[in-house]
């Protein structure tokens, strides 16, 4: 089944997208890498997790939100190369 819905970022790294008419899916935290809090998105589900949720698979982000990030710039030395420390939680 493919739903799409507008995420909601945790702190812990996972996501929940909140659907209309239907059961809100689990993005586990690999899923969510590149999806930013309030992003509209199309996920399938895939299976259910432990808790009984519905746990979902990214398809394609539809619609980034026009949410501004605000962070700051950390440059590492890693593979990485940088990447910004959100400066509000809730901007997963």
């Amino acid at each position: 089944m493919i739903v799409e819905g507008i995420v909601q970022g945790h702190r812990d790294g996972y996501g929940i997208v909140v659907t209309e008419g239907q059961a809100d899916v689990y993005l586990p935290p690999q899923q969510m890498r590149g999806v930013l809090h309030l992003d509209r998105v199309r996920v399938r589900v895939v299976r259910q997790d432990r808790r009984g949720r519905a746990e979902g698979q990214l398809i394609e982000i539809v619609e980034r939100s026009a949410r501004p990030v605000i962070g700051r710039l950390d440059r590492v030395r890693l593979l990485l190369g940088s990447f910004i420390r959100q400066a509000f939680r809730r901007a997963a």
